[in-house]
């Protein structure tokens, strides 16, 4: 009897070991599932990352020889801004990388390893990104493009980078189901045209377009006649580059959110572009001023990247007779600007922002020095092999070898622009449009008065390129423009992986400057849902945010964070600016009122960083807890 009942308990013992491996390996499975979809659409709310269950959190830790489990407790630190466990977890991982068949934690770790290795080996941080992307599943992953995007963004300044990016995202577009080739497409475009291969460019341009056509998306619409137009400027047919434009503002008009002034403002500076090339000063100083109009209508740190451009434009429009001093301030204005841009390292600003110096010494008749700048601009173009300035530089090289009485270099010069001329009409006339551009109906119109403008054309076209710099400008910021991935669809503020992306940005860059932290969380939020329905409470947090997007100044950003939980980054404030700033804003929404005067409040914990270093987001967050348990509507430090 004795024996029976050992061996009835071992049983029941063997019962509950076997049930808690399949509970802990459901739980892991399903914290790996949340990472997953965190890191591809960055838009998942903070209950999603909270590891509630006390014992899978201790066996996690204990279980160190596990891969997953030191998976998850690395991302699970980056969520609660412990780099330092971070770091030690992930390289865990990355020891025990070949014991796991999770081809999502391989993509993830191989991906961590290219950026560790990207500026001190170029080769294996490429070697890495090919593991990472052997990793991702194109056939059964709709959102696959992204990682596949967020693998590749980072080589785009680099030495063969756009080539690199080229092969790799051609290799997976054959992998993919409609979805991704749709999203490949839309990421390998300007990849195309920073390489110079005009036919390939348009081509997917159209295909954009059809698609974007087919989805009724006005935004991708808009923005896709726009690219088309500065590949057709490329070839001298401008009245067709520009009536593209034109036609965009159609689509840009039927935009209902913010992004309607970022298109604006990619359009303008598309026009800006085309009459810098037809030298029509009149209409180019037109269209900077509509630029500079805009100022406000987007955060700042997107509105400097066209700010950039519209200074450079605007020291173009200067000449001789009048303009050297007005040229040098908007170049110097333009650099101290790129300087200052810690968030987005544009493609080639550096090439365009040279040339605008280089022409700066052209006016003052400092010949030679021009052309030392140019060629150092040319330099850097042939460097990274980008033809986005190719034609820009050439031209205004071959004017000055000309002028310097250089025959050699103004022959080599001027036979390079005939070649790319030559190859550019070929590329775009007859190679592609005039078989593939009526496959897409809505397009033949297109077709039939590029016929007519290249016609006009001649056997050389002698065009000045100036500062093609609309597409690449935007479409290297495609994954931060996107509201997919960046805008919380219901407030219009930023989202969470906005926020991630700005706060390591600060980490990694402008922490030694000091910055604060306030997390800012709705009280009884849950009880205002309850009592007032979610249509309500909905609109209690459109209303905060709307406050905020309108009292928020350039050294202040708003996310949302999760659910009712914000989060401002405030910069160059000192700490008793920053209490004062925290508590206007508490006292501020305490007096706004809903439905029959309803009222809100919040509570609100700040951190800085020179305080609390790495950990300034997790103390934020304990002070927004201290302000809780101190009888809520508080501002805790």
């Amino acid at each position: 009897m004795k024996n029976k009942t050992l061996k009835i308990i071992f049983i029941l013992l063997m019962i509950s070991v076997l049930f808690y491996k399949m509970y802990y390996i459901y739980n892991v499975n399903h914290e790996i599932h949340n990472i997953k979809r965190h890191h591809q659409l960055r838009s998942y709310e903070k209950k999603d990352f909270k590891l509630n269950n006390k014992t899978l959190i201790y066996s996690l830790s204990k279980n160190n020889k596990n891969i997953e489990a030191n998976f998850i407790l690395g991302y699970y630190s980056i969520v609660n801004g412990d780099i330092d466990s971070a770091n030690k977890y992930f390289d865990l991982a990355t020891k025990q990388i070949n014991n796991t068949d999770n081809k999502f934690i391989k993509y993830y770790i191989y991906n961590k390893l290219s950026y560790k290795f990207i500026d001190s080996d170029y080769d294996k941080a490429k070697q890495y990104t090919k593991l990472a992307l052997e990793n991702i599943d194109l056939k059964n992953d709709n959102k696959g493009y992204i990682l596949v995007w967020n693998s590749l963004f980072k080589y785009v300044n680099k030495t063969d980078g756009v080539y690199f990016i080229i092969e790799n995202m051609e290799k997976y577009l054959l992998r993919s189901d409609k979805n991704n080739i749709f999203g490949l497409t839309k990421n390998i475009a300007p990849m195309y045209y920073i390489a110079g291969n005009r036919e390939k460019t348009i081509k997917s341009f159209l295909y954009i377009l059809h698609s974007a056509n087919e989805r009724q998306d006005m935004y991708l619409k808009s923005k896709t006649l726009i690219d088309l137009s500065s590949t057709f400027s490329d070839v001298g047919a401008f009245d067709l580059a520009q009536s593209l434009v034109y036609k965009s503002f159609k689509s840009i008009n039927k935009i209902d959110d913010n992004r309607k002034y970022n298109m604006d403002l990619y359009a303008y500076t598309a026009l800006c572009g085309i009459n810098l090339n037809k030298k029509d000063t009149k209409n180019l100083k037109k269209y900077i001023n509509k630029i500079y109009e805009l100022e406000g209508k987007i955060p700042q740190e997107e509105y400097n990247d066209y700010l950039i451009n519209a200074k450079v434009f605007e020291s173009m429009t200067n000449d001789k007779s009048n303009g050297y001093k007005k040229s040098k301030q908007l170049i110097d204005e333009a650099i101290k600007i790129l300087e200052n841009e810690k968030e987005v390292l544009l493609v080639d600003t550096d090439i365009l922002v040279i040339s605008g110096y280089a022409h700066c010494k052209y006016l003052i008749g400092k010949y030679q020095e021009s052309i030392k700048y140019y060629e150092i601009a040319y330099k850097k173009m042939n460097e990274r092999k980008s033809r986005c300035y190719e034609v820009l530089i050439l031209t205004n090289l071959k004017e000055l070898y000309h002028t310097v009485g250089n025959t050699e270099k103004f022959n080599q010069t001027k036979e390079s622009l005939e070649n790319i001329y030559s190859k550019y009409q070929n590329e775009i006339a007859a190679s592609y449009l005039k078989n593939s551009i009526s496959e897409y109906k809505e397009l033949i119109k297109v077709e039939e008065d590029f016929k007519h403008k290249i016609g006009k054309l001649g056997v050389i076209i002698f065009v000045l390129i100036a500062f093609i710099i609309t597409v690449v400008s935007y479409n290297i910021k495609n994954k931060k423009l996107e509201a997919a991935l960046k805008i919380d669809p219901l407030t219009k503020i930023y989202n969470r992986g906005y926020f991630n992306l700005m706060y390591d940005t600060l980490l990694k860059g402008d922490g030694n400057k000091g910055f604060y932290i306030a997390m800012l969380d709705i009280d009884d939020f849950k009880h205002i849902n309850d009592t007032y329905g979610h249509q309500f409470g909905d609109e209690v947090l459109v209303g905060i945010c709307k406050f905020f997007r309108k009292n928020l100044n350039n050294n202040c950003s708003v996310y949302r964070y999760g659910g009712e939980e914000f989060v401002i980054i405030i910069k160059n404030k000192t700490k008793k600016e920053v209490l004062d700033k925290c508590e206007r804003y508490r006292k501020s929404i305490e007096s706004m009122t809903w439905g029959e005067n309803i009222t809100v409040t919040v509570s609100i914990g700040v951190a800085g960083f020179k305080e609390n270093e790495y950990n300034t987001l997790g103390k934020a967050d304990e002070n927004l807890y201290i302000s809780k348990l101190n009888g809520k509507n508080k501002v805790s430090i």
